[in-house]
């Protein structure tokens, strides 16, 4: 079975809705069901990647799993995924395929990337096989990096 992780969201969501175009048969794994996409024959399960139990209740052997990474800071991002990397293990996956960030690792020099780096790691030591897709920054985002003026007023250093 294919699981998708995220579907309530953007990423999520495409990835789920191309799988039905395709006739796969998946479960969407959620943290509301109310808001889960309409897809004709997927499955809907409850799970929270703070939650290993209703992780491990999700997820079933050999299932295939595409894991979208928590929209939190690493604070929440890391724990989270490592208790979803274990619960996955425990219950046999065969593969996940892990939305990850362009040049991941312990030396990046972007926050995220960090994280996601650490993530690839805990995959890496899982021994569950897996992908990671290096996505970049979605360029849908960037109208909302700018105030009504058009300017970016985050605070960036120096």
């Amino acid at each position: 079975m294919l699981v998708v992780t995220g579907s309530t969201g953007h990423v999520g969501r495409l990835v789920a809705g191309e799988l039905s175009t395709r006739g796969m048969r998946q479960r969407l794994l959620v943290r509301d069901p109310l808001r889960a996409p309409d897809i004709a024959g997927a499955e809907i399960a409850m799970a929270d990647y703070g939650d290993p139990e209703s992780i491990a209740d999700a997820l079933e052997p050999d299932d295939r799993v595409f894991m979208v990474s928590l929209h939190e800071g690493p604070e929440q991002r890391v724990p989270h995924h490592r208790a979803f990397i274990e619960a996955a293990a425990s219950a046999g996956v065969a593969h996940i395929v892990y939305l990850s960030f362009v040049a991941a690792g312990p030396d990046a020099i972007f926050l995220h990337a960090r994280s996601h780096g650490e993530t690839e790691r805990m995959l890496a030591e899982s021994g569950v096989p897996w992908t990671a897709i290096r996505n970049s920054m979605y360029a849908d985002d960037i109208p909302g990096w700018f105030d009504s003026d058009g300017l970016n007023t985050v605070p960036a250093g120096e």
